[in-house]
């Protein structure tokens, strides 16, 4: 049964990541800064770095 729990938190985690997603993508196509050149690689460069702090977060957290 504790499966079934988990499984259905998971499908629940995914659409609400799923939603949250595209709503951040759509503000950020009303905001004409994130249309520049520069912007788009300013982004993507502070994605990555949070990105990488994350996963070495949890990679640090499974090692417990």
């Amino acid at each position: 049964m504790k499966d079934y729990k988990l499984v259905f938190a998971e499908m629940i985690l995914f659409i609400g990541s799923v939603l949250t997603f595209r709503s951040l993508w759509m503000l950020l196509d009303k905001i004409s800064f994130t249309h520049e050149t520069r912007a788009l690689w300013l982004l993507l460069l502070v994605g990555g770095i949070i990105t990488v702090i994350a996963l070495s977060w949890i990679a640090k957290q499974g090692k417990k």
